[in-house]
């Protein structure tokens, strides 16, 4: 489990975690350890740390927004993967919604 700002960013095996990262956006460098690599990504300093890698300068508040749309971009994926995979168990649940309430979701 990899948490960011209280928040579950990914839950599962770790020997799918890279996978998973890469295909949200974050892929692993070659050659870099996945744990540092997570440490990295989930730390407001990479978003400084990329902006210098690049030559820009980023004041605090662009740093902090910037790693905040970090966060929610990670959040909303997770959120994205664990609805497609509830349903991946359970298909039986979409098959007993009406068309409008599959377009909404549900509670369960």
């Amino acid at each position: 489990m990899i948490l960011l700002k209280g928040n579950i960013v990914y839950q599962g095996k770790a020997s799918k975690s890279v996978e998973y990262f890469g295909e949200i956006g974050f892929p692993n460098p070659p050659y870099t350890n996945p744990a540092d690599f997570f440490m990295k990504i989930t730390n407001e300093l990479d978003v400084a740390f990329e902006a210098e890698q690049k030559n820009e300068t980023l004041t605090q508040n662009q740093i902090l927004e910037a790693f905040n749309e970090r966060t929610e971009l990670m959040t909303q994926k997770y959120k994205e993967r664990l609805a497609d995979s509830e349903m991946m168990k359970r298909p039986y649940l979409m098959a007993k919604l009406e068309p409008e309430e599959r377009a909404v979701g549900f509670c369960g």
